[in-house]
């Protein structure tokens, strides 16, 4: 019994050293002679001459949908060529690639970080991945695919929805004439026009979940990509009594569960929805994020980044 104790009192104490030793600072021997850092590196020609404005750096799915902002955003070559593909970005979009492709993947993936912690890069990352761009003029991209064993799915069809750019009050009227109210009218169009958007319209003027349509819906334009970021912004506007075009908050939470199992069953299809953790609150509907209902259900994967 003693020896025991001593064996285990031995144990601890050879932990406890092995622990202070790695927090023990790293002692470097810089080699003499090295220029400063400032001679060495070239800052961005705005950094340089003093004409950066944060703003211009920021992330913005909606900006770039639109063919708006910096190069650096906007273009694909030029955004890969700025972004460093961590390990939790290329698994992103390995998973992305399988799944377009029809080899598998994770059909439906929520990503949840702080503000500030780079979904919306994230997003854009697999905007700009399935955007006919050829892999080889996407730095970093030619070696990801080759990892993950599959080429980059043709003509894929994207849609993208941000929650703060789209006002659920009033119908959005489309170069073709369509006019939009709801989330599901707005991912059905831009898949696949007015044609596409017919499919739906009689839901989307009554602001009714379209239930298994959505399923057709994907089938039909596949390969299909589906990016919705700041999708609580949105929802949060939506009042239980209120006459919005775009339907209740309830509304919402039905269509999520439905757009969650259609693209779980549709074929070649993938949803991204982007959204920072919130508390509940203690009175009244919880405002949370419909993605996160859904994901409850089984539906979604959870994807910190």
């Amino acid at each position: 019994m003693r020896m025991d104790l001593m064996r285990i009192v031995f144990d601890e104490q050879r932990r406890a050293e092995m622990r202070k030793k790695s927090f023990q600072p790293t002692e470097g021997k810089p080699q003499g002679g090295l220029k400063p850092w400032r001679e060495v590196v070239t800052p961005h020609p705005d950094v340089a001459s003093g004409r950066y404005q944060q703003a211009e750096f920021a992330a913005d799915l909606w900006q770039v949908d639109q063919g708006e902002g910096s190069d650096e955003y906007k273009h694909p070559t030029e955004f890969f060529r700025r972004t460093f593909i961590t390990v939790g970005l290329k698994r992103l979009m390995s998973q992305a690639l399988l799944r377009l492709s029809g080899k598998g993947g994770d059909p439906v993936v929520e990503l949840q970080t702080n503000f500030g912690g780079g979904k919306t890069h994230s997003i854009l990352a697999l905007y700009h991945l399935f955007s006919g761009t050829h892999a080889s003029e996407l730095p970093g991209v030619e070696e990801l695919v080759k990892d993950a064993g599959v080429p980059i799915a043709r003509n894929v069809r994207r849609a993208v929805f941000v929650g703060t750019q789209v006002s659920p009050g009033r119908t959005h009227r489309k170069p073709d004439g369509t006019e939009v109210r709801t989330v599901w009218g707005e991912i059905a169009w831009q898949l696949g026009g007015k044609a596409a958007y017919e499919r739906i319209r009689e839901d989307d003027e009554r602001a009714t979940n379209p239930g298994n349509a959505l399923k057709e819906l994907f089938n039909q334009y596949a390969p299909c990509l589906i990016l919705i970021d700041e999708w609580v912004a949105y929802a949060r506007q939506l009042h239980g009594g209120a006459d919005l075009p775009a339907g209740t908050f309830d509304t919402q939470f039905t269509f999520a569960q439905a757009l969650s199992e259609a693209v779980k069953t549709a074929k070649q299809t993938l949803l991204v929805s982007a959204s920072r953790p919130r508390r509940a609150r203690t009175s009244g509907p919880t405002r949370g994020s419909p993605t996160s209902k859904s994901a409850a259900n089984g539906a979604a994967k959870r994807w910190p980044v």
